[in-house]
């Protein structure tokens, strides 16, 4: 995910879109299409709003806001992280490691570590870093691994 700043419109501080969306909506401003970067733009910041010809959107432009959203559907929208991660610190798989050995010493998780992608989620992070806390909590035993089934304590 990006932070698109050269699109917002005035009284805004920022939009989150994903790097597809930042990589088409800059292809056609190089381009210089400032109508279908604009239509684009709108459709990605306001995910929730209709266009249709009876506002005024031609067939095109319909087709650029199809195209934009199915470029935004295909990552999950962010949300604030459950457990906030602090940079400039630990490497953030550092501080996912440490968190997770302190909520699996005060017994949170039953006998099974959530999801990955559900972890991911609740820090705000990729699978992959995820995945690499769970190998250093692996590594010194806390948990173990089981390919296909999940993370279970041991």
């Amino acid at each position: 995910m990006y932070v698109q700043q050269g699109l917002l419109p005035e009284g805004s501080d920022f939009v989150i879109l994903t790097g597809e969306q930042c990589d088409a909506i800059a292809d056609i401003l190089a381009d210089d299409h400032a109508r279908q970067a604009e239509v684009m733009f709108f459709a990605a910041r306001y995910p929730q709003e209709t266009f249709s010809l009876a506002e005024g959107f031609t067939e095109l432009e319909l087709r650029w806001v199809a195209r934009i959203r199915a470029l935004g559907e295909r990552l999950y929208r962010l949300t604030r992280p459950r457990y906030p991660l602090y940079p400039g610190g630990a490497y953030f798989w550092e501080q996912v490691r440490d968190h997770l050995a302190e909520r699996i010493d005060v017994g949170e998780f039953d006998r099974w570590l959530p999801p990955r992608q559900a972890l991911a989620r609740e820090y705000g992070v990729s699978i992959r870093t995820v995945d690499r806390a769970v190998r250093a909590l692996a590594e010194v035993g806390r948990v173990l691994s089981f390919p296909g089934k999940g993370t279970a304590l041991a």
